[in-house]
């Protein structure tokens, strides 16, 4: 999977360039949901569940990869 982020920073901010963060499935720690273990996610920036995504970001946000079964949802 592939995500490209773009987030607005404050003109105030003297941040540097953008940059590219390479965030592989392997280094993205998976929480499981339950149902037969099969529902899970992948934490890719902010936090889910205690356990927090490796991504860097400017502003706090939360991007997850959710695997849920057909016809499931969660809140």
């Amino acid at each position: 999977m592939v995500a490209a982020l773009g987030e607005p920073c404050p003109r105030s901010s003297r941040r540097p360039l953008p940059g590219y963060q390479d965030v592989v499935g392997s280094r993205t720690p998976v929480v499981p949901l339950g149902g037969r273990g099969r529902e899970r996610s992948g934490v890719i920036a902010g936090e889910f569940e205690k356990v927090k995504g490796p991504a860097r970001t400017f502003t706090p946000i939360e991007v997850w990869d959710m695997r849920l079964r057909a016809g499931k949802s969660r809140t």
